[in-house]
């Protein structure tokens, strides 16, 4: 793993922090799923939905939405659309590796609820 090098972004009142383990995890699916890495990165977002009112969606895409933000965090490129910002800012991506599971985890200082599978949340 490679020492940490910005990973925080703050740009006003919006912040978003991408932990090493949360970096490495990136690059480790952009390379498994054979994605051009300067065109991928991680999508950080939410939409209205799921049974808390809003979901994340915090996935490794081949490219940004033609509305997105492109920020470099942690030495990865990460997308962020407006709507989203106000729901996710102050939040940190880590990575979860164990013998059952890899995957992205979130925690959101402006969540004020979450369902039991933790892709809701309320604010």
């Amino acid at each position: 793993m490679t020492q940490t090098k910005n990973p925080e972004v703050a740009q006003g009142e919006f912040s978003l922090t991408i932990t090493d383990a949360a970096a490495w995890g990136v690059n480790k699916l952009v390379k498994d799923h054979e994605l051009d890495p300067a065109t991928a990165g991680l999508l950080v977002a939410a939409s209205k939905g799921g049974c808390s009112g809003y979901m994340y969606e915090v996935r490794v895409e081949a490219a940004p939405a033609e509305n997105d933000e492109v920020l470099e965090i942690n030495g990865v490129r990460v997308f962020v659309n407006e709507f989203s910002k106000p729901l996710v800012t102050g939040m940190m991506v880590d990575w979860i590796s164990s013998m059952t599971e890899q995957r992205f985890d979130f925690r959101n200082p402006n969540a004020t609820g979450s369902c039991g599978c933790g892709q809701s949340f309320s604010t």
